[in-house]
């Protein structure tokens, strides 16, 4: 069996259509890392509606983020469990193609989505990195890739809003 499809399987259940992965916060530790960290109470928010469901993408501890998520507004995000998204390569990138759609800010998870093909919706900081050039829309390296930048620093909404 494709694992995609059994992941696809398990994690849509039977109220939801469409599977979206998403990633929210950098945990990379160098320059410029922190002005990528959406919260994810905005980015669950923006994509939430019915017949959606939303899965993580994020590595290392998130547990807190996502139960206080859920206790707070009654979004839910699942976690592939059987899937260490920070060091099984191929269960992240099974993940991925599990998923409609992916939702990220700029970190290594959207490349690795780009190089997979899948539909790839990247939110970018008003300082962004310069592989995503200026003023492109689409990613001069990946075609799956659309990118969103921030018009003002640190102000996701306008940004969410265009998903």
């Amino acid at each position: 069996m494709d694992i995609a499809f059994y992941l696809r399987s398990k994690y849509l259940g039977q109220d939801a259509q469409i599977l979206i992965g998403i990633s929210w916060h950098s945990t990379a530790i160098v320059f410029g890392a922190l002005k990528r960290i959406l919260p994810l109470e905005q980015l669950a928010h923006a994509l939430h509606a019915s017949q959606v469901r939303l899965i993580s993408l994020q590595y290392g501890p998130v547990d807190d983020d996502i139960d206080r998520l859920n206790r707070n507004s009654g979004i839910e995000v699942v976690c592939a469990t059987e899937i260490d998204n920070q060091n099984d390569i191929d269960g992240l990138a099974a993940l991925i193609m599990a998923c409609k759609k992916v939702v990220s800010i700029d970190k290594p998870t959207v490349h690795l989505a780009g190089a997979l093909g899948k539909e790839t919706h990247v939110l970018l900081p008003y300082s962004y990195d310069w592989r995503w050039w200026q003023a492109r829309s689409d990613s001069y390296w990946y075609a799956a890739l659309r990118l969103y930048r921030q018009q003002e620093i640190g102000q996701w909404d306008a940004l969410l809003e265009r998903l």
